[in-house]
Order: structure tokens, then C-alpha cells, then sequence
């Protein structure tokens, strides 16, 4: 099972999209910084303490936590997705764990201990797209945990688990990428807000 995790966590499709994003970032760069910037470094230390310790913790609590649902809240799986198309359900899926993990990502921001845990993520004053991996191991604990619910409960049975966490942690990783356009975009998107 943990080797499926790595398969499903660390896939060639996350690995070619943080290369792709780095070298975007390069090229159309939202500040330009140098290649060796202190921020960028720690950030790369951070992606191999990522690969170490963070990957395995979270196939692990993932199987562990799919498994306790499954076989205490039976009750969630909604048995009629089964038959719905795949083309419908993976989107969907996707939508309801990002829904589960603003939950957690809200809680990591006003309940203090999980703040204390979240707080290295925002430490980082040069953003780029290895800034997703900034942070404390146990700090996507609770949005893990919570994005597997939506998974349990509308693919039960269904082997796509793999496809939706590499889709979902590839969005993460895109979240903060700093490119020109993902600049604008978030210029675009705090104006609408406020």
C-alpha cells in the first residue's frame, strides 16, 4: 500500500508540473528573483523533506483513515455513484475534496495550535511553486484527512482513488506557482472579492 502512495503522490504528472511551473516562472516570472534565491533553497529542502517523510505519512494516514470510514461509516459511501460517469464523478469528486480542504485550510488559520503548525507555510517571502511543499509535516493532516471523506463517500469501489489525489495535489502545487499570469489571475480574483 505505501508503494501505490508513492505511485499516487510523487507520479511523473506531479513531478513534469512542478519542472513545467518552475520553468514558467522562469520565463514569465511575477517578480523575477535569482534562480539561487535563499527563499527558493529552503523551499527545495523542504520538497526532499516532502518526498521523506511527508509522502509516506499521508499514505498512510490516507489508507488508514479510507479504511476506518469504510468500515465504520459505511453509511457514507453513496452507493449510487457508482453508476454515474466517470467523466462526471472525477470533477465533481475534485470540487467536493477542494470544498473539505478550505474547511481544514480555514481552521488552520483561526484555531491557534493548527495555526502554529500552518504558520512555516506563510513564512516564505519569496513564493514560487516549491513553496507548496513549505510546511510543517502534520500540516495537511487535517485537509488530507477531510478531502478523503468526499473520496470514500462518491468512489466507493471505484479504483480511481490514484487519479484523484494526483489531480488534486496538482492543483495544490499550481495554487502557488508565480507566474505573470498567475499574478494577474490573483489580482483578478482579490478584486472581484473585495
Amino acid at each position: 500500500m505505501l508503494r501505490a502512495g508513492w505511485a499516487e503522490l510523487a507520479a511523473p504528472v506531479l513531478v513534469t508540473l512542478v519542472v513545467a511551473a518552475g520553468i514558467c516562472e522562469r520565463i514569465w516570472p511575477a517578480e523575477p528573483r535569482p534562480v539561487l534565491a535563499r527563499g527558493h533553497v529552503q523551499d527545495a529542502c523542504y520538497v526532499a523533506l516532502h518526498a521523506i517523510v511527508v509522502i509516506p505519512l499521508m499514505t498512510l494516514l490516507g489508507v488508514g483513515a479510507a479504511a476506518l470510514i469504510g468500515s465504520h461509516a459505511g453509511w457514507i459511501e453513496l452507493r449510487s455513484t457508482q453508476h454515474w460517469p466517470v467523466w462526471l464523478l472525477i470533477p465533481l469528486t475534485v470540487v467536493v475534496m477542494d470544498a473539505a480542504n478550505w474547511l481544514a485550510h480555514f481552521a488552520d488559520h483561526r484555531l491557534g495550535f493548527l495555526w502554529r503548525f500552518h504558520a512555516l507555510h506563510h513564512s516564505q517571502e519569496e513564493l514560487s511553486v516549491l513553496t507548496s511543499f513549505r510546511a510543517h509535516p502534520l500540516m495537511h493532516t487535517t485537509g488530507f484527512l477531510l478531502a478523503t471523506v468526499p473520496v470514500v463517500a462518491l468512489v466507493p469501489g471505484r479504483p480511481i482513488a490514484p487519479v484523484l489525489i494526483t489531480i488534486y495535489v496538482c492543483i495544490g502545487i499550481l495554487q502557488h506557482a508565480k507566474t505573470l499570469l498567475a499574478y494577474l489571475r490573483h489580482a483578478v480574483v482579490q478584486h472581484r472579492v473585495f
